[in-house]
């Protein structure tokens, strides 16, 4: 990974949602996931190199309990080095669902 050159903010970054799970660092890129279900891949810069959406989020007034809202992926995703694969599990409808997203550079 390149030598620190700063500090990468929230502010720095346009993101669709909150972000409720720890943002993820493999290699020169930051993974972060946001309530709307939207996994994004950020350079040390601060740009996007892509994102992902993995479905309707779940409105709270859907839900028995809960404060977030929309509940979409508030767990911190994991990423296998072995097979270049991150995973996230994303609210959708009620239904939680773990997703495979191939990483690539």
């Amino acid at each position: 990974m390149p030598a620190a050159s700063g500090r990468l903010t929230a502010e720095q970054i346009k993101l669709d949602a909150q972000v409720y799970a720890s943002p993820i660092v493999v290699g020169s890129t930051v993974f972060v996931a946001t309530e709307r279900n939207s996994v994004y891949a950020i350079s040390p810069s601060g740009t996007t190199k892509w994102s992902v959406n993995l479905g309707v989020a779940t409105r709270r007034s859907s839900l028995p309990c809960g404060n977030i809202d929309p509940l979409g992926i508030t767990g911190t995703p994991i990423y296998d080095a072995a097979t270049s694969t991150l995973f996230a599990t994303a609210n959708r409808s009620v239904v939680r669902m773990t997703s495979a997203i191939r990483s690539w550079s």
